[in-house]
């Protein structure tokens, strides 16, 4: 029962509400960097945005770290909303990470496009933000859902 308007979007069910219409949908690649003069085996993002809803996926595999951070990812599409509020992710996948580790997770605070992880190196112990985790061969797969500023 939806009906589409181009003006407002798509509306769904008796919903005739414009503010309630679906009018912002995206999907599109970005590129995730450590950035300096590192170079990459993998350097895929892509990324679906329904509303101010922020899907990213990233694949990277570093060749060589050179002057890059050990402990961040840029190039987001989006910025999180200002504020307190934070996504963390999903690991698909970590291998020849530069630190060894029982838990990871990348998570993005509120105001700032940048990613960057957090990790737990043992058992018991709290856990570490920023954790020097990427170098030459480090390969990541992760997802975060955030809501858009």
């Amino acid at each position: 029962d939806g009906e589409i308007r181009a003006a407002d979007g798509i509306l769904f069910g008796t919903d005739t509400a414009a503010a309630n219409a679906l009018d912002d949908y995206e999907e599109g690649t970005w590129t995730p960097t450590v950035g300096g003069d590192s170079t990459y085996n993998t350097q895929n993002g892509v990324y679906t945005k329904v509303g101010n809803m922020v899907t990213i996926v990233c694949e990277m595999n570093i060749n060589a770290i050179d002057n890059g951070s050990t402990t961040t990812i840029t190039g987001a599409p989006f910025t999180p909303i200002a504020g307190s509020h934070s996504a963390s992710g999903a690991i698909g996948y970590a291998a020849n990470l530069a630190t060894n580790i029982i838990a990871l997770t990348f998570r993005m605070d509120g105001g700032s496009a940048s990613i960057h992880n957090a990790i737990l190196a043992a058992a018991a112990t709290t856990t570490a933000n920023a954790g020097a985790i990427f170098g030459n061969s480090a390969r990541i797969l992760f997802s975060i859902t955030y809501k858009a500023a």
